[in-house]
């Protein structure tokens, strides 16, 4: 019997709930949130209301965070970059020390082949006289020789 009962003001109350879900589809305007309607008589012009949330704390306080969590991941992806350029550079003082090196040797053996090549010519790399002539050597007898050019 309790049960019949408990069925009965279940179904009620469905019946109901239903109810007043016509009757407001009936006469409930037909609006949006955030906007409103004209009171002409032509069809409702609907125009845009500010909510003025920029006043309620409680948005502003949540703009607040979400903004300083943006802020946070630029700041770290800022510092990565930080980390990057400066392992760039310490890379690229490395490298500039190779360099400065490789140069000083190539410095060094373009003196040593200067040197050595006055001492084989007898005479100065930058001197404008014109190169001696090589005597002394012995064209007569050639026929045993091939051109091994």
């Amino acid at each position: 019997m309790l049960l019949v009962k408990s069925f009965t003001v279940l179904l009620a109350i469905l019946l109901f709930y239903h109810f007043f879900n016509v009757v407001m589809k009936i006469f409930k305007p037909s609006y949006k949130e955030g906007l409103e309607t004209n009171s002409s008589p032509t069809p409702p012009a609907l125009a845009y209301t500010d909510p003025q949330l920029n006043k309620d704390p409680t948005y502003i306080a949540t703009i607040n965070a979400s903004n300083i969590t943006f802020l946070k991941g630029q700041l770290d992806d800022l510092l990565g970059l930080k980390q990057t350029v400066t392992s760039l550079n310490q890379t690229v003082e490395k490298l500039t020390t190779k360099v400065d090196n490789n140069s000083q040797a190539i410095t060094a053996l373009g003196e040593t082949l200067k040197n050595t090549s006055q001492q084989l010519t007898g005479r100065d790399v930058d001197s404008k006289e014109p190169l001696p002539q090589a005597t002394g050597l012995n064209y007569g007898n050639m026929s045993g020789v091939q051109n091994s050019f």
